[in-house]
């Protein structure tokens, strides 16, 4: 009986150190994600039992390295609450450990659903290269993205109040520059560049983002809209 309630309490424990890592470490709440939407993928593209294993023992491999890193990061920090490099050199390590985890299931993904992606992916392009309203949901898609990313690099707590870059002038010379990949018109595309500086300036006069900021936020959108556009319809 003593023998059964300790192994019950051996997987209390193990779920406990898989939620507390899940509530606390960021980037296993990405790694679990990443995780079920390629379980999800494994569904539909009917993986075989071997890739299916693949794919399993690839998810189990960057989890348990995470889990290793939070571990060891707990032990260091309370071990040498203060700056040593030997700290330092154990935290990095196991950092390693989860970096080239992830790698292996990138190569694994790589290999297992290539082959199986090409067809979708293929006529995705047709699709896109017929209508270029797509390809502009893209490029705003993949500017609020950027934009967000970069705004956390800053610690910015309102994503929409203020920081680098400014997502409402990136959203703005966005799709001014769809705008003039989709009409090849002169005077539409500066009538909806001007409206995005209207858009920038106000962000400005209202105090809530410097003239770097938006700035930095039309470059992002003109930049991902051209390159988008160039690589899809060029």
């Amino acid at each position: 009986m003593g023998s059964r309630r300790r192994l019950t309490d051996s997987f209390r424990c193990a779920a406990d150190g898989v939620v507390h890592a899940l509530r606390t470490q960021r980037n296993m709440r990405v790694h679990f994600a990443l995780a079920v939407a390629a379980l999800v993928a494994a569904l539909l593209f009917q993986l075989s039992t071997v890739e299916l294993a693949l794919v399993f023992v690839s998810i189990s491999f960057v989890i348990a390295a995470e889990l290793f890193n939070t571990a060891v990061e707990a032990v260091v920090d309370l071990v040498s609450p203060q700056y040593h490099p030997l700290a330092r050199i154990a935290k990095d390590t196991a950092a390693a450990a989860v970096l080239l985890a992830a790698i292996n299931a990138l190569v694994v993904g790589y290999f297992v659903f290539l082959g199986k992606i090409d067809p979708w992916m293929l006529r995705g392009l047709q699709e896109l290269r017929r209508d270029p309203v797509y390809v502009t949901f893209i490029a705003l898609g993949l500017t609020m993205v950027v934009g967000f990313i970069g705004k956390s690099r800053h610690r910015v707590y309102n994503y929409f109040q203020g920081g680098m870059p400014s997502i409402h002038a990136a959203v703005a010379f966005c799709l001014a520059t769809a705008v003039g990949y989709i009409t090849w018109n002169g005077m539409a595309t500066l009538l909806a560049f001007v409206l995005a500086g209207l858009v920038a300036q106000s962000r400005v006069e209202g105090g809530i983002h410097t003239l770097g900021e938006v700035v930095a936020g039309a470059v992002l959108g003109v930049a991902a809209t051209a390159v988008l556009f160039s690589l899809i319809q060029g």
